[in-house]
């Protein structure tokens, strides 16, 4: 049976010739106007929940994205068009990705000085599906388990469930799951969607939009049938915006047996019609399998974020396909007016009619789960898909994780892939891509990136090894840097504990995505939110928690030493106990003097491992102590009046 919103549609279907669809596909398209579900206040939320009967506590286990069709092969249609290599500079230890520190690291730098909690884990699903938005004067966070409004100080003005926001008292009615929103810097709304109902017949896609630029007043909701027939249901959603629509994208699978995968849905909705506050929407309705172009179609397909003018709405995606080892992401696009898209490739693909082109850092396909400090438990990294994309100053900036080495069935770590693309320039398009690689057991997963007015770009992850609790981390560039390179990872929000939370499911889930973005009261300033390990509340593993964390990323140009505080963690030695050496971190927030010793029980210094001026970023010393008698050490590190210590355990 079909919710009661359906009565209220209005359909009128695709006319032959209006839109540029490739051939192998010719299934009509749709164009709906949909009521809104519902227009509420943000108060009149924050009353539903606190009305709302009190529940037991869930334990919601959100399963993980369904993946698309294994890897393919494809052959080349025209010889030669592009020479990729396999990237070979993969650093053995350490967490830059570049040959030297750019010569004007102290005087211009990107520095997070001000960081603090977005939303705890409060025990009621996982994972979180870390996301969230900054607007002029605000900060949202949504999540698969509620929805923050703060200020830019870190100040909780209101959360609410994540059910309550999409279902109390809107009108709209289903369990929802992978939630995003963005900020529209060009008119000044904040734009939200998930889906809702997975695995299900009764699969929707929710869609809501604010009336002004704050996200406490009014509210549209409207809510989107996945599947008139009833054969599919949507999954992970990618979602954006330009100056003319606003575009959600799902995977679709089938809803009987085993759930196998459909193709790709597309919804378009003309923004002018979005743009009135309580009106109905237009939208166009792109079916399942609509982007097969060439003899390929795609999986999460990722809209791009848009600032500015453009007139096409840009689209990037990484489905798996690759030419004589080398792997091929595709860049598609709408065009038209906003009551009448038209999808198509961006053309001049060396594989003609496609879209697609060859990456310049190869990768493996297959990634491996990540290890962590403190248990052998192992955390899902996910696949490579393309994670978010943005189009601002003429460029594509997108990511993914990716395994390496690129030998087959040889991963051992994933790392972080990002690209500025050039749409204009096919069939070879990557204007600069880099890799962040941490090195054989280091893993970087769930990256997130965006670009300010400048064009200096910041990407945020959450990273995790042996020697490592899972953190929140960022790295970044100017647009003046030495290009494929990026500056120095440092840590925002430190992981304080091992974690193996499951609920009910078999995988220890992490993710499924991040959110990297620009302050609109600046264009320059950055925002990232990221998952990092929390503190366990017992000793069950049902007990561990992870948690969300905004970290802002400033441009910082001839600032004084003196004025800026310096920021020191000093990490737990791993291993410990050790025989006979061991692995000590640190890091820092900006360069400074730095010294880093050994002490014994007796409080004599026995090894100094650092002492002179250090670079801000992060550090891994060694110590070998096979010198030394078994017993306590204490580590110490000093910088700036600021001291940290740790207790290493020598066990021989």
């Amino acid at each position: 049976m079909k919710s009661a919103w359906h009565l209220c549609l209005q359909v009128v279907f695709f006319v032959s010739g209006l839109f540029l669809l490739a051939p192998e596909n010719l299934r009509a398209q749709e164009i709906l106007a949909v009521e809104p579900s519902g227009v509420l206040n943000w108060e009149d939320i924050v009353r539903f929940e606190a009305l709302a009967p009190e529940q037991a506590e869930q334990h919601r286990y959100v399963p993980p994205p369904l993946p698309g069709p294994a890897p393919r092969e494809i052959a080349i249609s025209v010889a030669d068009r592009f020479a990729p290599t396999e990237f070979q500079s993969y650093p053995s230890t350490g967490a830059l990705l570049h040959s030297k520190v750019p010569s004007d690291a102290t005087v211009v730098r990107l520095e997070s000085i001000i960081n603090f909690e977005a939303l705890p884990d409060n025990n009621t699903a996982i994972p979180p599906d870390t996301h969230g938005a900054a607007g002029p004067s605000h900060l949202m966070t949504m999540l698969n388990t509620q929805v923050r409004i703060q200020d830019k100080t870190g100040a909780n003005l209101s959360t609410v469930s994540l059910s309550s926001f999409w279902t109390g008292g809107t009108g709209l009615s289903g369990d929802t799951f992978d939630p995003k929103v963005v900020y529209d810097a060009i008119h000044g709304r904040w734009i939200a969607t998930c889906d809702a109902n997975s695995t299900s017949d009764s699969s929707k896609v929710f869609f809501a939009i604010s009336s002004t630029n704050d996200p406490t007043g009014a509210w549209s909701f409207y809510s989107l049938d996945a599947d008139a027939a009833d054969t599919t249901w949507a999954d992970y959603p990618g979602f954006g915006v330009n100056a003319t629509w606003i575009a959600i994208a799902n995977n679709m699978f089938t809803v009987s047996g085993s759930p196998s995968f459909a193709g790709v849905k597309m919804w378009v909705i003309d923004k002018a019609s979005a743009l009135v506050p309580g009106g109905p929407i237009t939208l166009n309705v792109f079916p399942t399998g609509f982007d097969m172009s060439g003899g390929v179609d795609g999986n999460t397909l990722q809209p791009c974020v848009t600032f500015g003018s453009e007139q096409t709405l840009y689209i990037v995606d990484n489905s798996g396909y690759s030419s004589g080892g080398i792997f091929l992401l595709r860049m598609s696009r709408i065009t038209g007016t906003g009551s009448a898209p038209a999808w198509s490739v961006v053309p001049g693909s060396s594989f003609a009619g496609t879209g697609l082109f060859a990456v310049t850092n190869n990768f493996n396909f297959t990634q491996i789960r990540a290890s962590q400090l403190g248990s052998d438990s192992l955390i899902e990294t996910n696949t490579p898909r393309i994670l978010n994309s943005v189009f601002r100053n003429a460029r594509i900036w997108c990511t993914h994780s990716g395994g390496l080495p690129i030998a087959p069935s040889s991963s051992n770590r994933t790392a972080v892939f990002w690209y500025q693309l050039n749409p204009a320039a096919m069939p070879l398009p990557i204007a600069q891509s880099g890799v962040l690689d941490g090195g054989v057991g280091v893993h970087h997963y769930f990256p997130s990136i965006t670009a300010n007015s400048a064009s200096d770009a910041c990407i945020g992850f959450s990273r995790s090894d042996q020697t490592r609790y899972v953190e929140g981390v960022y790295t970044g560039r100017l647009a003046a840097d030495i290009a494929g390179t990026m500056r120095p990872i440092a840590v925002f929000k430190a992981g304080l504990d091992s974690y193996e939370k499951k609920f009910s499911g078999s995988r220890i889930r992490w993710g499924d995505y991040s959110a990297t973005v620009v302050d609109p009261s600046n264009d320059m300033t950055f925002w990232t939110i990221q998952e990092y390990a929390a503190q366990d509340v017992g000793p069950n593993p049902n007990d561990d928690r992870w948690g969300t964390w905004w970290g802002r990323v400033d441009v910082i140009t001839n600032v004084a030493e003196d004025v800026r505080p310096m920021v020191t963690v000093l990490h737990q030695n791993y291993p410990n106990p050790f025989n006979p050496a061991t692995t000590i971190r640190f890091s820092l927030s900006r360069q400074g003097l730095v010294t880093l010793r050994i002490y014994n029980i007796l409080g004599e210094n026995v090894a100094t491992l650092v002492n002179g001026e250090t670079y801000a970023g992060e550090h891994r010393m060694e110590w070998d102590a096979g010198n030394f008698p078994s017993g306590s050490y204490i580590a110490r590190l000093e910088t700036n009046g600021a001291v940290e210590s740790r207790k290493l355990i020598l066990l021989k």
